[in-house]
Parts: structure tokens; C-alpha cells; sequence
């Protein structure tokens, strides 16, 4: 996980973290998904919060195999990641 949060990285632009988020809805068998802090929620969280969130998304996902998910964090490209 450290890995993908390089670069002062703290989440997915809201755009990317949405699509992150329906995918991870779409493959994963996990009842709750938190939601992704973006619109309303982007503009009344701070970045601690936003890192906590994308961590959780994180301990959602099996890094040890190849998946969609999987494949989808690790080709988000440089740009599209909120940095702190």
C-alpha cells in the first residue's frame, strides 16, 4: 500500500476515486463500502480524512493477486492523484 501512496499521494482525484469506488462496488463481495469522500464530501473534508477513507479502500482490495481493481489503481496516472 505505501507504494501506491508515494509522492505526498493521499487519494484519487473525485472523479478517479468514484470510478475506483463503483468498480471496487461492482468485484468486490464486501457488504459496505464506505463511500468516497468527493463532491459535498471533498469540500467539507480535510486531507487526513480523505487518506483515512482511501486507506480503508485500500485494506478492501487484494494487492496478491491480479485483478480489476488492482490493475485500475496502479495505472491512475501521476496527475490524477490528489497530493498533500
Amino acid at each position: 500500500m505505501e507504494d501506491i501512496l508515494t509522492n505526498n499521494r493521499i487519494c484519487p482525484q473525485p472523479m478517479i476515486w468514484n470510478e475506483l469506488y463503483e468498480l471496487m462496488c461492482e468485484d468486490l463481495k464486501v457488504h459496505a463500502i464506505p463511500k468516497p469522500l468527493i463532491l459535498a464530501g471533498w469540500n467539507f473534508s480535510n486531507d487526513l480524512e480523505k487518506s483515512i477513507r482511501f486507506r480503508e479502500h485500500l485494506n478492501l482490495i487484494n494487492f496478491d493477486s491480479d485483478n480489476r481493481i488492482k490493475t485500475y489503481i496502479l495505472n491512475i496516472e501521476e496527475e490524477n492523484w490528489y497530493k498533500g
